[in-house]
């Protein structure tokens, strides 16, 4: 019996655990199910959109629960539920970034009352870095406005492929009256549109352009654009007007409305120029101009895509609009191609861009209009051997695999049988071959 009872002694010394009211393991579950396999803060379960906020960097191990930020650190900015739909698609805005006192134009804003410190702290120190960078970017584009000395400060705004300089106060785009913050936005979607596009029908890939990123300059007066000619696109121009296609790209302009009278010009305008940027940064980063009708032509091309009429040409280039030939450009070349009156290319192919007249920019339309129907992605390819200045007859031979001559009766052919005599209204966008 002695012997028995110091068994049980042992045994109870050894484990107490087995005798006593030990606290169960912990599984992670609450008896109320409050805490039941609670998710990461900020994992998204499609439960709102303030999900999926914080970054996972380190896990968080403060278990308190938040109700004002549903415990992700963050709120979502009221500015930003406001003008969102206009912020998300940019990277800086100056406009939001002045506006928003309090977030800086961004989508959400730290918590401040959170009841988890370690969200809360983690919160504040992603959000000083992101107002720090966007504060830094505010103040390098403000050397802009110091060196212009605008009237009113300028509107800044940076996308994936352009950075905008802008003072257009309003315009009316498709019936739909725009402010200038509004209008600033609404052109730079459409030239990341255009951008978009450009890569699309040329079938270029991001990693063939030499450059990636363009400078844009909009004024409203000529004054203004003439020392951001000088100053950004590094030559005079008595005219407010530069397109600078070597290293930065960018491109100056006003709103000349006795040469642009509506918005749709002003766009037409924008695609026709930053067409010469891009085609300058395909590969061999040159510009064509040397070659005036592929550089005009590939221009005045994506006008007629968009717009069925090209209007858009260098002051240089064209000196007035006295001579230049408007209306619809299909219907103009087909009957003088019939009547046997039509320009040879070999008239226009060693004319560099400033020695065409109106009239060949039409017919340099018309040539790289039918490349392009026959391979885009060629045309470009094209393009890029005669910024090597390789002589024009090898560059039609390796791509064309033709001379010169044979080229252009191969067009005459295609004009006869493509273009209309009667034209419809219809963009060759809506209906694009490829």
């Amino acid at each position: 019996m002695n012997s028995f009872k110091a068994m049980v002694m042992v045994f109870l010394l050894l484990c107490p655990a087995a005798f006593m009211d030990a606290k169960p393991q912990d599984s992670g579950q609450k008896k109320d199910g409050a805490g039941e396999d609670r998710e990461k803060p900020g994992k998204d379960k499609g439960e709102g959109k303030e999900q999926n906020l914080v970054p996972e960097e380190e896990e968080i191990t403060d278990p308190t629960m938040c109700a004002y930020c549903k415990t992700t650190g963050k709120l979502v900015n009221p500015f930003y539920e406001t003008y969102g739909h206009l912020e998300d698609e940019v990277k800086f805005c100056s406009w939001a970034i002045e506006k928003d006192k309090e977030g800086c134009g961004l989508p959400w804003t730290p918590c401040w009352r959170c009841k988890n410190e370690q969200l809360k702290a983690r919160a504040i120190a992603e959000f000083e870095k992101l107002v720090k960078e966007k504060k830094e970017w505010l103040v390098k584009r403000r050397e802009v406005d110091a060196f212009l000395k605008p009237r009113k400060p300028l509107l800044h705004l940076e996308t994936e492929h352009f950075v905008w300089t802008w003072n257009i106060p309003k315009l009316t785009f498709k019936k739909r009256a725009y402010r200038e913050h509004e209008a600033l936005h609404l052109f730079a979607g459409l030239m990341e549109q255009f951008y978009a596009e450009f890569q699309k029908v040329h079938k270029v890939k991001e990693k063939d352009n030499f450059n990636t990123f363009h400078q844009l300059f909009c004024f409203e007066r000529q004054v203004i654009a003439r020392k951001a000619c000088m100053k950004y696109g590094e030559q005079a121009s008595p005219n407010g007007k530069v397109t600078k296609q070597m290293k930065p790209s960018v491109f100056v302009t006003w709103w000349n409305k006795t040469r642009m009278p509506s918005e749709e010009d002003l766009h037409r305008d924008f695609i026709h120029n930053v067409t010469h940027l891009l085609t300058a940064t395909y590969k061999t980063w040159w510009w064509l101009y040397e070659t005036g009708f592929a550089y005009e032509g590939s221009a005045h091309w994506w006008e007629v895509y968009y717009y069925k009429k090209a209007t858009s040409y260098c002051f240089r280039e064209v000196n007035s609009l006295s001579n230049w030939v408007a209306g619809k450009w299909e219907s103009k070349v087909k009957k003088e191609v019939l009547a046997g009156k039509e320009l040879s290319l070999a008239e226009i192919l060693m004319l560099p861009g400033g020695s065409l007249t109106a009239k060949q920019h039409m017919y340099s339309w018309s040539y790289v209009d039918y490349m392009m129907f026959m391979d885009p992605h060629k045309t470009i390819d094209f393009f890029d051997i005669l910024k090597q200045k390789r002589p024009a007859r090898e560059a039609f031979l390796e791509i064309w695999k033709s001379s010169v001559l044979g080229f252009e009766e191969k067009w005459k052919e295609y004009v006869k049988t493509e273009y209309q005599i009667q034209e419809d209204d219809v963009p060759l966008r809506r209906r694009w071959r490829r």
